[in-house]
């Protein structure tokens, strides 16, 4: 359970710095739209994904390996879903961030993403055997 909540907590704060450098880099218009900051969104959350999974999970190296992969392929189709699902409308002004849909923005989606990825292979924690 506390390792569950170090992972989803550790991949919320990933998300979100990498929300943060993504986001003045991608421009106005956020995530959205052109291909370039389409790219920009894939390839962050591919990297985020692969990056919490490696981390929260116990096992040698090719394990860790597989949950990079499986961890980067979620990330990829989160935020394939978000950007094309009719969410509603944020404004992040306020934060530095922009407007528009919720899953065109990286503040939102990223985040999110880092959650989920930690959510799910922070609990593939091996449990111990009871005797």
């Amino acid at each position: 359970m506390i390792r569950r909540l170090v992972a989803t907590a550790g991949g919320l704060l990933s998300g979100l710095l990498l929300a943060i450098a993504v986001t003045p880099w991608s421009g106005v218009d956020a995530i959205s739209g052109r291909p370039s900051n389409a790219l920009v969104a894939l390839s962050s959350a591919a990297a985020l994904g692969a990056l919490v999974a490696s981390l929260a999970s116990t096992g040698d190296l090719r394990k860790r390996g597989r949950h990079a992969v499986a961890g980067a392929s979620l990330a990829v189709l989160t935020v394939y879903l978000l950007r094309n699902l009719p969410l509603p409308w944020l404004n992040l002004l306020a934060l530095d961030g922009t407007a528009g849909l919720a899953g065109q923005l990286p503040l939102f989606s990223l985040p999110l993403v880092g959650l989920l990825a930690g959510w799910i292979f922070g609990a593939r924690a091996p449990t111990p055997a009871r005797p």
